[in-house]
């Protein structure tokens, strides 16, 4: 079950938080093509990348995301998140619930800014700390998930290798 409500938060919510977030990381370029998953990566390759990811340095800084679009997307997914919270299920999986609850705090950060456009260089870094927090819990996540989707559910892992996050030229459509 907790399979299930995670690749439901990635649709609904990961997927496109991730792509928001790696377009803004500046360091994306030296590790982009690690995360480009295929059909044939082992147990091994996995857990390669997931020993990758946990040295990387994400490299969001305070100007590489908009703040304002960033509030109005958090705005209108916080109760899709509060939602999966109150599922007793998530509370099986501690880093799943970890990174709910890092982007439940940027949310509330971000809601408690009138302007977040016009803000301090000072708070703009303590909003993308808090972003890389989210950002780094999220990709670990990610990873993990489309481990389980190639073990256990091939179609369905067919379609997150087409449509990754990492990928600014993924597309669902299957080319010749």
């Amino acid at each position: 079950k907790i399979n299930m409500i995670i690749g439901l938060f990635f649709s609904e919510f990961g997927n496109e938080m991730l792509r928001l977030l790696s377009s803004g990381d500046a360091c994306i370029g030296s590790i982009r093509k690690e995360f480009l998953v295929s059909a044939t990566w082992t147990s091994t390759d996995f857990e390669r990348l997931k020993r990758k990811i946990d040295g990387y340095d994400y490299c969001l800084g305070p100007d590489a995301i908009n703040l304002v679009e960033l509030k109005a997307y958090l705005s209108k997914k916080e109760g899709f998140l509060l939602l999966l919270l109150e599922n007793p299920v998530i509370f099986e999986h501690d880093s799943f619930t970890d990174t709910i609850q890092a982007f439940f705090h940027v949310t509330e950060e971000l809601m408690h800014r009138k302007d977040p456009g016009n803000l301090s260089y000072s708070d703009k870094s303590h909003l993308v700390h808090d972003i890389n927090r989210g950002y780094r819990r999220l990709t670990l996540e990610w990873v993990t998930y489309m481990e389980h989707l190639k073990e256990q559910y091939p179609y369905l892992f067919s379609l997150a290798m087409r449509t990754n996050p990492f990928d600014p030229e993924a597309r669902a459509e299957i080319n010749d």
